[in-house]
């Protein structure tokens, strides 16, 4: 199952809210959502839930990390293939998450061997600038000073967006260009868009939302 655009990728973490059970309840709701609008959400749950959301719950699921490692002598490591018959794609290189450029290549390669999307996170223009070349099949721009905060980076910070979309439609206009780092509310996501961004990644505001079904709903209800 893929996501169609706009793309909604509900990152849950290790939230105590976002976990075991839970996890599978916020991704039930994902699920339902996601009928109504028309296959944009994608969830990233917790590791060792992959397998039982995947196995009962109709959402694309995304890892939220792999490691740099082919099968083998690699003990507490995930690897691509282990999540790929599971997952979709694959968070690489996230704000909490952060890998060298090496190891980022490494993953996206083995995506790539694996038929999976690499959903690659880059910090600033730099960042996205030497990821490019490894062809990633989504680039999700954070800062993650913003992350968890609520402060929306397509309200705070509107100019990064234009400057790295620009970055990444020159070198690819059909890469899919998402935002992350506070988005909290529909008007955030309004916003990223209007800026031209294809989605947005968020966590907290869904994974710890009193009410995370109206929270979605709303968040994409325009």
């Amino acid at each position: 199952m893929l996501l169609t655009s706009p793309y909604i990728i509900l990152n849950l973490k290790t939230y105590e809210t976002a976990t075991g059970t839970n996890a599978v309840h916020l991704s039930h709701i994902a699920a339902t959502v996601n009928a109504r609008f028309h296959g944009t959400i994608a969830v990233c749950p917790p590791t060792p839930n992959l397998a039982d959301i995947a196995n009962n719950t109709d959402i694309p699921l995304i890892a939220q990390h792999i490691d740099p490692y082919a099968p083998g002598k690699h003990t507490g490591s995930v690897t691509a293939q282990s999540i790929a018959q599971y997952a979709i794609g694959t968070l690489i290189n996230h704000s909490e998450k952060r890998l060298s450029f090496e190891d980022i290549q490494k993953n996206i390669d083995l995506c790539h061997k694996n038929n999976l999307l690499s959903v690659c996170i880059a910090k600033d223009s730099e960042e996205i600038k030497h990821l490019l070349p490894f062809k990633p099949d989504y680039v999700a721009f954070e800062i993650p000073e913003l992350v968890g905060t609520g402060t929306s980076i397509s309200q705070a910070e509107p100019e990064a967006i234009t400057k790295d979309l620009q970055l990444v439609r020159e070198h690819n206009p059909d890469l899919p260009f998402l935002c992350g780092a506070g988005v909290s509310t529909k008007d955030d996501v309004k916003a990223a868009l209007d800026l031209g961004a294809d989605g947005v990644v968020l966590a907290s505001a869904f994974a710890k939302a009193d009410n995370p079904q109206a929270f979605l709903e709303e968040l994409i209800s325009f």
